[in-house]
């Protein structure tokens, strides 16, 4: 029973650090794929100004909402590498 209890915690914290991996593989693969298929198409990457020409005001609150993905993002690993620095170490026994 202990280690169907212990399986269910950890599987209940699996999800969320997997669906922030799957999110960053996400918006990485959408941009890369994104990129290649506009070269693709007239040979040469786009750029900021393309996108701001294209998008116009739009573009502002697509930058905004990337801008709050990579807040949310640097401030996750933050906790995380926080909460690793925190972390009891081992002790070695003094002889």
């Amino acid at each position: 029973m202990d280690k169907e209890q212990g399986g269910m915690n950890q599987q209940a914290s699996w999800p969320i650090q997997s669906l922030g991996w799957l999110v960053i593989g996400a918006w990485f693969s959408a941009s890369l794929i994104s990129q290649v298929l506009y070269m693709a198409t007239y040979g040469v990457p786009y750029g900021p100004e393309m996108l701001i020409a294209k998008l116009g005001p739009i573009y502002w609150l697509v930058g905004g909402i990337e801008l709050l993905f990579w807040v949310f993002m640097g401030k996750f690993f933050f906790k995380k590498f926080k909460r690793i620095d925190k972390s009891p170490t081992p002790q070695s026994p003094i002889v």
